[in-house]
């Protein structure tokens, strides 16, 4: 075997090992990004609940607010009454 074809030999081979990398670099990738987007949609599912729980939060300290104002009005009548 020639030095040409030594050093051809080794190139295929260097050529065939960075595909096999590629390949599993590409596999990884993959991997990666349906993680990630699993990951944005379990958020976006997460931060939805969230807002619908801060809704109902904010509602019933309406409504708290509202029956102690109510609560407020009636001891104030009473008051005057006295």
């Amino acid at each position: 075997m020639t030095r040409i074809e030594a050093e051809q030999a080794g190139t295929r081979a260097l050529a065939a090992g960075t595909d096999r990398e590629l390949s599993e670099v590409q596999v990884e990738l993959r991997v990666h990004r349906s993680l990630i987007q699993a990951l944005q949609q379990t958020q976006s599912e997460t931060l939805s609940r969230v807002r619908e729980l801060e809704r109902k939060m904010d509602d019933g300290f309406a409504m708290t607010a509202a029956g102690f104002a109510a609560i407020g009005e009636r001891l104030d009548r009473l008051a005057g009454e006295s």
